[in-house]
C-alpha cells in the first residue's frame, strides 16, 4: 500500500470515528466484499456468509476506535472476521451431511463411462461454486482459516500469524498442511484442475440439483442475473474452464466474490441501527 493510499484510508477511518455518515458507508463498501468472500468460502452456504458478514462488519464499526494502524485495515478487518468465523457455533450434522454429498458426487463409478447431461454455464458455474466451497470444509477450520488467509488473500507470514495471533512459524506450518492436503484432495478428484480427473462440473449439475447442494447458489445466481452481474460472471468462468487451474487460482478466482445487493441493503439496515435477519453470533 502505497503511503497516499494509507494516508487516506487513516483520514476515512478518522471520519468513520467521528461520526461521519458517509465516511462510515465508505468503509463498510470498501470491506464488504472482501468480508463476504472470506466468509462464503468458510461457511459455503451464501446466506450464512451473507449474514455473517452483516456481524462482522457491525463488530468492525463498533470496534474501530481500537483500530491503532499498527497493521493495515484490511489485516485487523480480517483478524476480527476469522475471530468471529473460527468461534460460530456450527452444528456437525449440517457439516457432516455436506461431507457426505461431497463423498458421494466423488466416487469413479459416478462418472467412469456415463455421458453428460447437457448443462447450461450458469449450471455448472453453481456447481464449481458449491463444490470448490464445499472442499474447504474438509480443513479443520485452525486450517482453513490458514489456508484462506495464505492462498486465497495472499498474506505474508507476519500478517497472517498477526491475523490468527500465531507466531510465522505456527502459520507457515498450519498453511504447509492445509495446502498439502488440499493439493491432494483437488488433484485427486477435480477436473479443473487435473484434467485427467474424471470429475467435470457440468457432468455433476443433475447430482448437485437433485442433493439440494445447488439450491443456494442458484438464489444467488438469479440475484446476480437481477443485477446484471452475471453475464460477467459467466464470462471469467468460461475463460478458466479452458485451462487447467492451479489450486491458487481455483479459490482465488471464485465466481461469487461480489457481495450481492441484498447485502448492501442489511447494511444499511445495520447503520440505521438494524440487526441482521439471523441470529449467527458464536
Amino acid at each position: 500500500m502505497s503511503a497516499e493510499v494509507e494516508a487516506e484510508e487513516r483520514a476515512l477511518i478518522g471520519r468513520a470515528i467521528a461520526g461521519e455518515a458517509g465516511s462510515i458507508e465508505r468503509l463498510m463498501s470498501l470491506l464488504q466484499d472482501r468480508i463476504f468472500a472470506l466468509a462464503l468460502r468458510f461457511l459455503w452456504s451464501p446466506e450464512d456468509a451473507e449474514d455473517a458478514t452483516q456481524e462482522i462488519l457491525l463488530r468492525i464499526l463498533t470496534h474501530l476506535s481500537t483500530f491503532r494502524g499498527e497493521s493495515k485495515l484490511s489485516t485487523w478487518a480480517y483478524r476480527i472476521a476469522l475471530n468471529y468465523l473460527l468461534n460460530l457455533k456450527r452444528t456437525r450434522r449440517r457439516e457432516m451431511r455436506r461431507f457426505a454429498m461431497l463423498a458421494a458426487a466423488h466416487r469413479p463409478e459416478d462418472f467412469s463411462g456415463k455421458e453428460a447431461p447437457a448443462a447450461s454455464n450458469d449450471a455448472a458455474l453453481q456447481v464449481r461454486a458449491a463444490c470448490s466451497y464445499s472442499m474447504l470444509q474438509v480443513l479443520p477450520p485452525e486450517y482453513r482459516a490458514a489456508f484462506l488467509l495464505g492462498v486465497v488473500v495472499g498474506m505474508s507470514g507476519e500478517d497472517g500469524a498477526l491475523v490468527l495471533e500465531i507466531s510465522p512459524a505456527a502459520f507457515r506450518q498450519r498453511l504447509s498442511r492445509a495446502r498439502r492436503r488440499m493439493q491432494g484432495f483437488v488433484e485427486s478428484h477435480c477436473g479443473l484442475v487435473r484434467s485427467a480427473n474424471p470429475c467435470r462440473c457440468e457432468r455433476r449439475v443433475a447430482f448437485c440439483q437433485q442433493s439440494g447442494m445447488l439450491a443456494p447458489y442458484q438464489k444467488l445466481g438469479r440475484q446476480l442475473q437481477s443485477e446484471g452481474k452475471l453475464e460477467e460472471i459467466q464470462r471469467r468462468f468460461q475463460r478458466q474452464q479452458q485451462l487447467s487451474l492451479s489450486l491458487r487460482e481455483l479459490y482465488q478466482q471464485g465466481p461469487y466474490d461480489r457481495a450481492p445487493q441484498s447485502l448492501e441493503r442489511g447494511i444499511q439496515r445495520l447503520l440505521r441501527g438494524a440487526r441482521p435477519r439471523r441470529d449467527l453470533s458464536p
